[in-house]
């Protein structure tokens, strides 16, 4: 996030063609990095056939809305598609700010999914949260 916000800071009002791309790769790299890390973690639990199919369906969709993000940057600063200032001629930066309400979107919708999964592994069949509740309502 910080060199998202950096990345703002050095090309606010650039033109397409003059965007630093810098700090985009800098946090593309680190971004990998995080992921490559928690995916090494998985592989060297002893069997993966223990866990739940839902924490492999959480793991990609988490991952796929992570991804957007950057790809969303990239259009955004492109000026590519619904985020080419030319098609609101009404609105001052308008492909600008539809690219950040993109980003309010696709956070909301990731951190509902994170939400979700915690919630599933804390609520879910597996865990003792029932029996716990059970034993102390009796």
């Amino acid at each position: 996030m910080l060199f998202g916000d950096m990345h703002e800071v050095l090309n606010a009002g650039k033109a397409a063609k003059d965007v630093d791309w810098t700090m985009f790769w800098y946090g593309s790299i680190l971004g990998m990095v995080a992921w490559g890390v928690m995916y090494y973690e998985l592989w060297r639990i002893p069997s993966t056939e223990d866990l739940p199919w839902w924490v492999w369906l959480a793991l990609g969709m988490y991952q796929f809305f992570f991804m957007t993000f950057p790809i969303t940057m990239w259009q955004q600063y492109k000026q590519k598609g619904k985020f080419d200032n030319a098609k609101y001629p009404l609105l001052d930066n308008g492909g600008y700010l539809q690219g950040e309400l993109q980003y309010m979107f696709l956070s909301l919708v990731s951190k509902s999914i994170l939400a979700w999964s915690v919630a599933g592994a804390v609520m879910g069949p597996e865990s003792d949260v029932y029996s716990t509740i059970d034993d102390n309502l009796s």
